[in-house]
């Protein structure tokens, strides 16, 4: 941990040096890793999704048929040694992600208030006398269930989607450790694989899923489809970058110097697993959220910012009947 909050500190490691000793930032649980499997899906191009490792690991040397070369066995050897290499950061990645969020992430104060902000619109999506107890929620990229776990506790039958495979491993032994009946997850990304229990759904939450998909549409899609009509969901999408000393100083203006502290332990996290994942980041104010999600075939209810300083924006929708 300490290291991880050495590379933000003054005087310490900047976020791009992390990215600089992997020479290249690697994939951790990243939307290039999606965008494969959209790829995959024929929805989109295929695209590169290894860190760019040096060129004596690509380098390929083209043979006649049936020929053999010391050149092309080393080829292919380095081309085996470079996805051994790559496997091995992303999953060390998602080992670290996984311990860091459950230890310091997950207990920073304003993120557990965004969770209950999140618990209160899953108990208003629900008509009123509504048993908890018989509704479905989704939580459509779970992590490591910190959010599926919250609204369990609430009586909720809950499944959590995460791409991510040794974050669904993850997920699941926390689930059996805590002997939580009402969660289940499944390893599935949500906008490229066939949703479980596709329109049985009364609530569905996407934390900050929309900014990193390479297909935001397609994500909103199944997750209306997921829906049952009628069904209700809630969006919460990053406005802007997680930028540590500028949101520091926001909420330090807004809450005080203590909260602004606090925050740096979802901060400093972030920023470097953000430094360290390929995506293109789809950021979205009030108003941009408002034609996402009306494109997509919702119907609005309402949007406000929310979450350190107003860096997050959340929409609550409905699905039409």
């Amino acid at each position: 941990r300490s290291g991880l909050l050495l590379l933000l500190l003054p005087g310490g490691m900047r976020p791009w040096s992390a990215g600089a000793i992997l020479r290249g930032r690697s994939n951790f649980g990243s939307a290039s890793q999606r965008e494969e499997g959209l790829a995959r899906a024929g929805r989109l191009a295929p695209v590169s999704v290894a860190p760019a490792l040096g060129a004596a690991w690509t380098r390929t040397v083209e043979q006649p048929a049936g020929v053999t070369t010391a050149v092309g066995r080393r080829s292919g050897r380095g081309v085996f040694v470079k996805e051994r290499i790559r496997r091995g950061l992303e999953h060390g990645l998602a080992v670290g992600y996984g311990f860091t969020y459950e230890d310091i992430v997950a207990s920073v104060p304003a993120y557990r208030a965004l969770l209950e902000e999140i618990v209160g619109y899953a108990a208003r999506s629900l008509p009123a006398g509504t048993d908890r107890r018989s509704a479905h929620v989704l939580d459509v990229a779970a992590g490591i269930g910190t959010l599926a776990f919250r609204l369990a506790e609430e009586g909720y039958n809950v499944v959590g989607l995460e791409g991510v495979k040794y974050l669904v491993e993850l997920a699941r032994e926390r689930r059996y450790a805590r002997s939580i009946r009402n969660a289940a997850f499944h390893h599935v990304t949500v906008g490229v694989d066939p949703l479980p229990g596709s329109g049985t759904f009364d609530f569905a939450v996407g934390l900050h899923v929309l900014y990193w998909h390479p297909r935001p549409d397609q994500a909103l899609d199944a997750t209306r489809a997921a829906l049952k009509p009628g069904g209700h969901a809630l969006f919460v999408n990053f406005a802007r970058p997680a930028r540590v000393i500028g949101v520091f100083r926001a909420v330090r203006a807004r809450d005080g110097l203590r909260r602004a502290y606090q925050a740096l332990r979802w901060l400093v996290p972030t920023a470097i697993f953000e430094r360290l994942r390929e995506y293109q980041p789809h950021y979205t104010d009030p108003d941009e959220l408002r034609v996402l999600l009306t494109e997509a075939g919702f119907e609005l209810l309402e949007t406000k910012r929310t979450f350190l300083a107003d860096i997050s924006v959340l929409g609550w929708v409905r699905r039409p009947r």
